[in-house]
């Protein structure tokens, strides 16, 4: 059960940096703040 969360958690965070990724290169800029 834990291990199976564990892995939604870290898929959902891949995703969510892809479309971070994808929104930053549509602005032209590069930034983590």
């Amino acid at each position: 059960m834990i291990k199976s969360i564990r892995t939604t958690l870290c898929f959902s965070l891949i995703l969510f940096f892809q479309s971070f990724m994808k929104i930053d290169e549509a602005h032209g800029t590069f930034s983590f703040h």
